[in-house]
């Protein structure tokens, strides 16, 4: 596992910071995305250390700062080296942020669903206190079928969840 620590673009240690595709044609992107909407990405990037060698890191595109992997350095005739790892680390980085993101989205509509589960079963036992159940079997019918399958929704939210 890489050790990472962000800096501030006007705290940068390094200099010339560069994204890895404007150095290696093995990178044929811009960044990866890190959301399902496709607007913000993480972009590799490669700094430059005294007596020439490489740091590599990657650039939030809704931040001024850098994560900069603070164990990997490359030799001074590495540079397209780092920028392929740069790429791959950023890569990494937005696949964990998407997962994570996916596991929050799946964690707020779990919790919606259960309020409204909770509301559904609220309305459900006023009704069944105002109204004779032999008199409107139809109507609990469907309110408690209703229940069931918001229930079921909430179960599979709940897997999403947890994955």
């Amino acid at each position: 596992m890489n050790e990472t620590t962000y800096f501030e673009e006007n705290e940068l240690p390094f200099r010339d910071p560069r994204p890895a595709h404007s150095i290696s044609y093995g990178v044929q992107h811009t960044g990866w995305f890190i959301d399902d909407f496709c607007d913000d990405v993480f972009t590799g990037y490669v700094f430059r250390l005294p007596h020439g060698r490489f740091a590599i890191g990657y650039r939030d595109s809704m931040s001024d700062g850098y994560m900069i992997d603070k164990t990997s350095v490359f030799d001074p005739d590495d540079e397209i080296g780092a920028a392929l790892a740069a790429d791959s680390m950023a890569e990494a980085a937005a696949r964990e942020e998407r997962e994570y993101q996916a596991r929050e989205n799946a964690r707020m509509r779990l919790e919606e669903g259960r309020n409204e589960l909770a509301q559904m079963l609220r309305e459900f036992r006023a009704l069944k206190r105002q109204c004779d159940a032999d008199k409107f079997p139809c109507i609990a019918d469907q309110i408690a079928a209703d229940i069931e399958s918001r229930r079921e929704e909430l179960h599979q939210l709940a897997m999403e969840a947890q994955s």
